[in-house]
């Protein structure tokens, strides 16, 4: 899967999903504010890659919702 970007005007929203370290699929949200340097990382563990387009689809759902565009 592409990593995908969001944004608003002062915000942005980055979602991958990758293997950890263990061999884990997870999808790595990074999100904060575009103007300083406040960056936060959410992670969220599935069990295998047929499950990241349900969760991501969600994310993406709420994202839009909040006023998220795709870049």
């Amino acid at each position: 899967m592409k990593p995908i970007h969001m944004i608003t005007p002062t915000k942005y929203y980055h979602i991958e999903a990758v293997y950890d370290l263990l061999g884990d699929t997870v999808i790595v949200c990074d999100y904060g504010s575009r103007a300083v340097n406040n960056d936060h990382r959410h992670i969220v563990k599935v069990d295998s890659m047929d499950d990241v387009r349900g969760v991501v689809n969600g994310i993406v759902k709420v994202r839009l919702d909040h006023g998220y565009e795709f870049v």
